[in-house]
């Protein structure tokens, strides 16, 4: 909406420029200019003659006398002289200063026009270049909010996944727990149970002789050989009894031919 009317106040603008009246502005400049060339000119050449031949010294009513008897200039010209001093007396003397004042005038108005087009075509390009700024910094906002919106909706989704996943995670874990950690702790608390049935075996079976009588002369010893089920508690206990009976010199003659 911002954009639109931006662009709808740069056409406006841009139609309010009246060219013609610019373009009359400027003709008027060129006019002046022309003015106060033609109007320096003629003080100037009204200086020259006035001074030159002195015409502060003559009437204008003994001009043609001066021009021929002073001057001496031929016949054929003396009515074109008497006619070109009378006119450089008169305007030097009443129209010299009004002259001056007129271009002084002209040249402060052309001044003043000059300023002013500049001015108006300065405000001008200022006031384009910041619509135009304006409208690219609010195209790049426009474009940088529609990007800001595209990443939330990617971030929500990530999140999203990111949630099923951490719920996978905790499945994951629950069933390792279950089926892994408490059967782990559960066969270590077995192994331990065992392990301390078979530590007071041994020390039983350390201590433990035989179930038979033997003779002085006879060492005899008692193993307990103790099975484990994995899945159920111990079914039986075997005893084995050993008996080794010393040797003597005969027993040891006879060995000799077994």
């Amino acid at each position: 909406q911002i954009l639109t009317e931006l662009n709808n106040a740069k056409t406006q603008l841009s139609a309010s420029v009246d060219e013609t009246k610019l373009a009359q502005m400027q003709k008027l400049i060129e006019t002046n200019e022309a003015t106060i060339t033609k109007l320096s000119k003629t003080n100037e050449d009204a200086k020259n003659a006035y001074l030159t031949y002195h015409l502060d010294l003559v009437n204008y009513d003994n001009m043609a006398s001066y021009v021929v008897n002073t001057l001496h200039v031929e016949e054929a010209s003396v009515q074109a002289t008497v006619a070109s001093l009378t006119n450089a007396k008169f305007v030097y003397e009443n129209m010299y200063e009004a002259n001056n004042n007129m271009i002084t005038l002209l040249s402060t108005n052309n001044a003043a026009l000059t300023e002013s087009i500049k001015s108006f075509n300065d405000s001008m390009t200022k006031i384009n270049t910041l619509i135009n700024n304006l409208t690219y910094y609010l195209s790049t906002l426009e474009e940088g909010t529609k990007q800001l919106s595209d990443g939330t909706s990617a971030l929500k989704d990530g999140v999203a996944v990111l949630n099923g996943k951490m719920a996978e995670l905790t499945n994951g874990i629950n069933t390792f727990n279950a089926e892994g950690i408490s059967q782990l702790s559960n066969y270590a608390n077995s192994i331990k149970e065992v392990s301390g049935r078979v530590k007071a075996l041994a020390e039983l079976s350390s201590s433990y002789k035989t179930f038979a009588l033997v003779n002085g002369d006879v060492s005899a010893n008692t193993k307990f050989v103790y099975v484990i089920d994995a899945k159920s508690a111990p079914k039986e206990v075997k005893t084995k009894t050993e008996t080794k009976k010393k040797e003597n010199i005969i027993d040891k003659f006879f060995n000799l031919f077994k």
